[in-house]
């Protein structure tokens, strides 16, 4: 009985020991066949350069090309595999707590060449720290951190450029079952220079979450400020914002999508332009799935434009658009029907206009509504500049404002304006070919 309980043991101890190897094999042989699998995408290049298989621990390098018309892609990215079941040789690594799992991945990732339209030569880039774990149930859980870095390139007709960031790190998990993925990339700042922009972001956020197979995915992105000046010709603009998040978002149902989109923002401005507490909300239904390269139908050269897919039978909502101007506040809601588009027609403007229904409300404090009108007034706006007395200049004044309250006036008798109180309101609506404004129909849009 004993000598049978002692094989009994041995042969667990055996396969115990033996364990590690196997799955170190094992894995070698799935990666292969991983690397041949995405491979078969005609951009896509993955060459295992080494792969030394150890007892608790092998080791790998690849290097990954992504190939494009404007050049290749190169990242080198080099691995050490603990493998277990139990992989216990993670416990004598620095920097990895010990988890059930089947293996554990650490290793650097360094861009060797990076190729974008329009950038040339950019220099190396200090690699990025990698750490995965591998558990039972097919999940992998990663994180990664880089101590930032600087990259310098050159665009074709611009000065060079210059962009720097601080340290960052990401986190997240993917399932090797359906491609799932979720996780979060951030950064404690980010700064660009080049002949024309000088920008300067701080506390930069990305979050993430994909569902290939149920064609949902969810980015939002946050910035805590953004500083600079941007040129365009010889005029110099500032621009600041505090407080930016972005966030897009799709999901499925059936065999069409609805995407969402929302922004806000505590302050903006740019040049004169300055808002608070600014904030977008719009969703689109009714998305073909297929035009978003999910669903049953299996695109082909003959397919809709993705354009004209996403448009016919969509409904767009703007849930809200507001936001708080220096001259005052602003608010505004509608929706815009394409269902009745053929996604066969010609992406036109004669049949989406015939296609279309539509509505907006839209609401403004009356010294925003005046500011608006200053357009009509603007070559006497012009001349305060230019005049020689304090008398000369009060008269222009008083004329500016005359000529922005006739035009108010106007507005508010053909039915452009409604008064609400300290406020102005237009709600518009528009249906096969017809635009109607506060219940009055508008022969000649083009007369405002």
């Amino acid at each position: 009985m004993k000598k049978f309980l002692l094989g009994i043991l041995a042969v667990l101890l055996i396969a115990i020991l033996a364990s590690p190897a196997v799955v170190g094999w094992v894995l070698e042989d799935q990666l292969t066949a991983q690397i041949e699998a995405a491979n078969q995408r005609p951009e896509l290049n993955i060459e295992k350069l080494t792969y030394r298989r150890g007892w608790l621990r092998s080791h790998a390098e690849y290097q990954i090309t992504l190939e494009r018309p404007e050049g290749n892609t190169v990242t080198v990215a080099a691995v050490d595999v603990h493998h277990g079941p139990l992989p216990v040789s993670a416990l004598w690594t620095d920097g990895v707590t010990f988890t059930p799992s089947i293996l554990i991945l650490k290793g650097d990732a360094t861009l060797q060449q990076l190729a974008v339209e329009g950038i040339e030569s950019p220099n190396a880039l200090p690699p990025l720290k990698l750490l995965g774990t591998v558990h039972f149930n097919r999940q992998i859980d990663f994180q990664c951190s880089h101590p930032g870095g600087e990259l310098s390139f050159t665009r074709p007709a611009t000065a060079s450029a210059v962009m720097n960031w601080q340290a960052g790190s990401c986190s997240g998990e993917l399932s090797a079952k359906n491609g799932n993925a979720a996780g979060a990339i951030s950064t404690g700042g980010i700064d660009f220079k080049d002949g024309a922009t000088d920008l300067q972001a701080a506390e930069v956020s990305v979050n993430f979450k994909a569902e290939p197979e149920n064609s949902v995915g969810q980015l939002v992105s946050r910035v805590s400020s953004l500083n600079g000046r941007i040129k365009y010709g010889d005029v110099v603009d500032s621009i600041s914002a505090n407080s930016v998040m972005v966030d897009s978002e799709i999901s499925a149902v059936g065999e069409v999508a609805n995407a969402l989109f929302r922004a806000t923002v505590s302050a903006f401005s740019l040049r004169d332009f300055e808002l608070s507490e600014g904030a977008a909300d719009i969703t689109v239904n009714g998305i073909p799935k297929s035009a978003l390269g999910g669903g049953s139908k299996v695109a082909t050269a003959n397919s809709t434009p993705p354009a004209r897919a996403v448009l016919a039978g969509a409904e767009l909502l703007l849930n809200q658009l507001s936001g708080q101007l220096r001259q005052g506040a602003l608010n505004v809601s509608g929706r815009a029907d394409l269902r009745a588009l053929d996604s066969g027609a010609p992406l036109e403007l004669e049949p989406v206009l015939k296609a279309l229904r539509g509505s907006a409300n839209i609401v403004a404090d009356e010294p925003l509504v005046g500011y608006a009108l200053s357009n009509y007034a603007a070559p006497r706006i012009g001349n305060l500049w230019y005049a020689s007395s304090n008398a000369e200049r009060a008269a222009l004044r008083q004329d500016i404002q005359n000529s922005q309250q006739l035009k108010l006036r106007e507005l508010l008798k053909t039915g452009w304006l409604k008064a609400e109180g300290d406020r102005y309101r237009s709600d518009i609506d528009y249906a096969d070919g017809q635009l109607t404004v506060n219940g009055n129909a508008i022969r000649d849009p083009g007369g405002i």
